[in-house]
């Protein structure tokens, strides 16, 4: 369920990009492929505990994710905004209007996530 959420995040910006705000293959493909390394990105903070929230665990307890977390943004921001990574990726120059849409699409999954750990259906230690 996971996965279906994440793919139809990524899907629904290639499509409003491409086919709504008329940019490039290239555009709409880096958009779509950012919403998912973020939203990856993200899951790996979120899945630390079943039952504790990141807030509760502390976000910056696990150093090595952090650091993890950072260099996979660092690797991103590479293939993004490098020339030669551009070629080789296909990809281009993101704006800010590209990195609202990757910071909402790429969270939803995180917030779900993290809603259902305080829900009244959460699972239970």
């Amino acid at each position: 369920m996971r996965g279906l959420v994440e793919g139809l995040g990524a899907l629904t910006v290639f499509i409003l990009w491409l086919e709504v705000l008329g940019a490039s293959v290239d555009l709409a493909r880096t958009a779509a492929f950012t919403v998912i390394v973020v939203d990856e990105l993200l899951e790996a903070h979120g899945t630390r505990s079943l039952y504790r929230t990141i807030i509760a665990l502390g976000p910056l307890k696990n150093l090595y994710l952090v650091a993890a977390t950072l260099v996979g943004f660092g690797l991103q921001l590479a293939v993004v905004y490098l020339p030669p990574m551009q070629e080789a990726f296909h990809t281009e120059g993101v704006g800010l209007r590209e990195w609202l849409a990757v910071a909402v699409m790429g969270s939803i999954r995180l917030l779900v996530v993290e809603g259902l750990k305080v829900s009244p259906w959460r699972l239970r230690p």
